[in-house]
């Protein structure tokens, strides 16, 4: 191979790596050195603890809230539809769903919002009304291997529902951070 050929394939490995690593790097420049403080908000959670050797130690939660009124969602939004779910948080910390809007761009600024995975319409029998029922994108938390042990031993003697707070940490543009996952005493 002549000198110039090698110096060019030199050249496009070094861009295609320099472009693989722009968007991790960016995020992680984004999330630890943020232009603004982030908005630390409180979850309820419920774990479960599935045995899984490939993926390693970690619980899945199911996050509440998970259903919002059909009367806070703007647009027609159907299942596997991009959707954002605006947040605003309470006077004890936990977050609590305002809207959910299918146009991100009907987000004002300073507006704390996260893009959902799942949205589907399901019908209430408990108020006799339509929700939509969404999965938050933060739906597992992994754990150090040697804390795993531990963590799995509380869960054993869970008495209630909601024993585990989750708190994520909200920045500008809609990214997110789970900062800790905490057992408690009381939840009201």
């Amino acid at each position: 191979m002549k000198k110039h050929k090698k110096i060019i394939l030199a050249v496009i490995y070094t861009f295609s790596l320099v472009l693989i690593l722009i968007y991790p790097v960016n995020r992680i420049v984004r999330i630890d050195f943020p232009s603004e403080e982030p908005v630390e908000m409180k979850f309820k959670v419920v774990l479960r603890d599935p045995y899984d050797p490939m993926r390693g130690r970690y619980v899945v939660l199911n996050v509440e809230p998970d259903r919002i009124p059909a009367g806070k969602v703007q647009g027609d939004i159907q299942w596997r539809d991009k959707a954002y779910m605006v947040l605003e948080r309470d006077e004890k910390g936990f977050g609590k769903p305002v809207r959910v809007t299918k146009d991100r761009s009907s987000i004002k600024d300073g507006e704390i919002f996260v893009r959902v995975k799942n949205v589907w319409q399901t019908y209430s029998q408990r108020n006799d009304k339509k929700e939509y029922n969404l999965q938050l994108p933060f739906d597992r938390f992994y754990l150090n291997e040697f804390k795993a042990p531990q963590l799995e031993k509380e869960l054993q003697y869970v008495t209630r529902k909601f024993d585990m707070v989750l708190t994520v940490k909200f920045f500008r543009n809609g990214l997110w951070a789970v900062s800790n996952l905490e057992k408690i005493s009381k939840i009201n």
